[in-house]
């Protein structure tokens, strides 16, 4: 997991870390998605110096 900024970094942290945001995420999944990797592009607004919820933008499954 990486982000742009500590902000970033921090919203992934976030996003990987609260498992409500992980399992609506992946609740689109394909079958067979444990033994797939994943990757996750995130958005997340900064308001003033704290990251607000991070949101999935594209999720890539190989």
């Amino acid at each position: 997991m990486a982000g742009i900024t500590q902000y970033g970094t921090q919203a992934g942290g976030d996003f990987l870390t609260r498992p409500s945001y992980l399992s609506d995420a992946l609740r689109q999944a394909p079958a067979g998605w444990r033994r797939k990797n994943i990757q996750f592009l995130l958005h997340t607004r900064v308001i003033g110096r704290t990251p607000a919820s991070p949101k999935v933008l594209v999720t890539h499954f190989w």
